[in-house]
């Protein structure tokens, strides 16, 4: 008998090691995979969600032991997503705390999530996510802010880099192996006018310093079926403080800026072209 107790405390203990420190358990039987983690910085990285359809990733807050408000979210398309890295929002617009000791990752359907340009749809908060698990976050209600990093120092437009390959994007998407900025801005994919930047397809937020392997979803087509892919694209910074706050996009102002880096690639699909 003491035996028979002493294993089955050991199953108790396993199943819940498992929830609480990798997380790789949810409502549904969907794997979500994320640890434990310092949540002040205003990101929550998970390892890995396995989706059954495209959707949204949700960093929630925990209200009497659920799912509570979204801190934050990313797409995740149908099958494995790997070291998914969401953007939170780490205090409300009257500098109170939003984070709570626990925090938790949930998974929402939405056939749209990766398309370009795609934001959370409204109402989609009150659905039933397909999974969902809990993680400890060392932040607390009320807890004292972390001192402010000292300001960079001011850099100019050569501490700016983009590293960017030929590639097919009739796939609707741009792999740039790296991004090196500044200061917080977007990274923009621009059709060729006349050898120089021109219309935005597509863009995605990077953060000061070294990004790698960004994926920016882009237009292939305008609204009239027209290709909108020409045999040269451009990559492009431009600076923003306010791009790597959860639900910013660009405004239309930012785009109009000077870009502090630009890259030209060679791009397989061209107006005219059969798909």
């Amino acid at each position: 008998m003491k035996r028979f107790r002493f294993f089955g405390m050991l199953a108790v203990v396993a199943m819940f090691a498992s929830l609480f420190v990798t997380g790789p358990a949810s409502a549904a039987g969907i794997p979500i995979s994320v640890r434990s983690q310092d949540a002040n910085s205003g990101q929550v990285y998970v390892d890995s969600v396995t989706a059954p359809q495209d959707g949204w990733l949700l960093i929630r807050k925990d209200e009497n032991g659920a799912p509570g408000g979204v801190l934050g979210y990313a797409p995740v398309h149908k099958g494995l997503n790997t070291a998914i890295t969401v953007a939170i929002r780490t205090s409300s617009r009257n500098s109170e705390d939003l984070l709570t000791p626990t925090l938790w990752a949930s998974v929402a359907a939405d056939a749209y999530a990766m398309s370009p340009f795609a934001t959370l749809p409204d109402g989609i908060e009150s659905e039933s996510s397909l999974g969902y698990v809990a993680f400890g976050s060392t932040a607390a209600p009320a807890a004292p802010a972390a001192p402010a990093a000292p300001a960079a120092p001011a850099s100019s437009a050569s501490a700016n880099k983009i590293s960017v390959g030929a590639q097919d994007t009739n796939n609707g998407s741009v792999f740039v192996d790296s991004a090196m900025a500044a200061q917080d801005g977007w990274l923009l994919i621009r059709k060729d006018e006349n050898g120089a930047p021109g219309g935005v397809l597509g863009f995605a937020p990077v953060h000061q310093g070294l990004n790698m392997g960004l994926s920016v979803d882009i237009r292939t087509t305008t609204k009239n079926g027209d290709d909108a892919i020409t045999p040269t694209l451009w990559a492009t910074l431009v600076a923003d403080s306010n791009a790597n706050n959860p639900f910013a996009t660009p405004d239309d102002g930012v785009l109009d800026l000077g870009s502090q880096a630009m890259a030209a690639f060679g791009s397989s699909a061209a107006y005219g072209m059969g798909r």
